[in-house]
């Protein structure tokens, strides 16, 4: 139980942050398809099942609701006061990822329609990062507004959009929001509690994370491999959207790379206790 709560509050952790998935974070713990699972076939289940799948998604979103309600302030901390440290960290986190990705499928060298999704897939983060470029992402923080009955239902629709790029590895659910101009103001509601909001929000993003799963549990179950590549075409190009540039200075240099080698020791510490499990 302790275990799947730790990897839910880290799952949290990485939908609080623009750029980063929990999705690959789920795929990195090798809980992913266990939790497409639980969530698309649920209704499709025995009772005794039902039971084993409401546990462990419970234990999951306990650790995710802590994950999220912890370090979001520190995580809005850092990204303004850190920027390049921490997206170079989380750089190395991804990269390490990508082999975790590799490690689920089921055949050794790819077919040329496996080829072609990779590309596919490559193109979606391409497109958003492209995307994000040309727009104003508002940072404006709205948390202190009157709150308009339209604005509430922009907050679900945005969870709904949100919830489901949260389930789909290398889609970060934050740079969405980012993109839809909300992150700021839904990490305004969460760092300063505003339930009503930041309930509609989360009840969208669960109706979200719930269609999402059954689709990507339905793929991983039919088209495993194929699935695979077009995600990990997702996962490598997302890694644009993370780059922060670089300080052209000495210590500013190193001090990058011994984060982004940080981040690469954790998840490969990570990815071999599980291999060894």
């Amino acid at each position: 139980m302790f275990k799947n709560v730790i990897k839910g509050a880290v799952i949290g952790v990485a939908n609080v942050i623009p750029g980063i998935s929990g999705g690959t974070l789920a795929l990195i713990l090798g809980i992913y398809e266990k939790l497409t699972e639980s969530i698309g076939e649920f209704f499709n289940v025995t009772r005794k099942k039902k039971v084993e799948y409401i546990i462990f998604l419970s234990q999951i979103m306990i650790g995710a609701g802590v994950g999220i309600l912890i370090f979001a302030k520190l995580i809005e901390f850092l990204f303004k006061n850190h920027y390049e440290g921490t997206s170079f960290f989380f750089l190395g986190v991804i990269i390490a990822s990508l082999p975790a990705i590799m490690h689920h499928k089921d055949k050794i060298h790819p077919k040329k329609n496996e080829v072609i999704l990779f590309l596919i897939g490559g193109l979606i983060p391409l497109v958003l990062f492209f995307y994000q470029s040309f727009i104003k992402v508002s940072a404006v923080d709205g948390i202190d507004g009157t709150i308009s009955s339209f604005y509430i239902i922009k907050l679900f629709l945005c969870g709904i959009i949100a919830g489901g790029t949260m389930v789909i590895p290398g889609i970060s659910g934050s740079l969405i929001l980012m993109i839809l101009g909300e992150y700021y103001n839904v990490l305004g509601f969460i760092n300063n509690f505003k339930i009503f909001p930041m309930g509609m929000f989360a009840v969208g993003a669960a109706v979200g994370i719930f269609i999402f799963a059954k689709v990507m549990d339905k793929f991983l179950k039919r088209h495993k491999d194929e699935t695979l590549y077009f995600i990990l075409g997702i996962v490598t190009l997302s890694l644009l959207e993370m780059w922060p540039g670089v300080t052209l200075n000495i210590s500013n240099i190193v001090l990058d790379m011994v984060v982004f080698c940080t981040g690469i020791f954790i998840v490969t510490r990570v990815r071999n206790i599980k291999i060894k499990r």
